[in-house]
């Protein structure tokens, strides 16, 4: 059972993704999160100690339920990997604006701010680190665990750009052909390994 506490700040940070989904970054302010939450400035500096904690809260939580489908299953072979990737891009997270924003509107200030970089991707890292588990025990065997951490970073880096660029675009149909270009050359890759 949560205590009084985590409910709290499960509630802040709900909040917060309604506010960074339907105003971004810019718009998240003690006041708004004050008049989304229902919870005081007081009660929320309680719980957190700086707005950068609730951001990170924020894109962490968002983060855990955009990829937590992937973890449901064990892929056969990392082009199967690949297609739960693409499905979830296309039927998941290109089909909702507000989490878009939250898991994409950060990057900036993560290259420029090292720290809130550092937090983020620490996040990534973990997400990696998951499927990586995941794949080595499909692909035990095949390629070590240190070439899937490298192959699958390479996947995060590709999946960020071409989310910014349909985010820019709103061209599903070329990225969908990027998409499908990528996955090949993947696919291909890990199994000359």
């Amino acid at each position: 059972m949560l205590s009084r506490s985590n409910i709290t700040r499960s509630l802040i940070v709900d909040a917060a993704c309604d506010v960074l989904g339907e105003s971004g970054h810019g718009g998240l302010t003690a006041a708004t999160l004050v008049k989304q939450s229902g919870i005081s400035k007081g009660g929320i500096y309680h719980h957190f100690d700086h707005m950068d904690d609730i951001v990170i809260a924020a894109y962490q939580k968002t983060a855990r339920e955009v990829f937590t489908g992937l973890g449901r299953r064990t892929p056969k072979t990392f082009d199967a990997y690949m297609f739960d990737v693409e499905k979830l891009l296309f039927e998941g997270l290109f089909k909702n604006p507000k989490t878009m924003r939250i898991m994409h509107e950060l990057l900036p200030r993560a290259m420029y701010d090292n720290a809130f970089g550092e937090k983020r991707q620490a996040i990534a890292d973990i997400g990696i680190e998951r499927q990586v588990q995941i794949l080595s025990e499909t692909l035990h065997g095949t390629t070590t665990e240190a070439e899937l951490r490298v192959t699958l970073k390479s996947v995060s880096v590709f999946l960020s750009g071409l989310a910014i660029h349909f985010q820019m675009t709103g061209n599903l149909g070329e990225c969908k052909e990027m998409w499908a270009s990528f996955r090949t050359m993947m696919s291909e890759q890990v199994d000359k390994l």
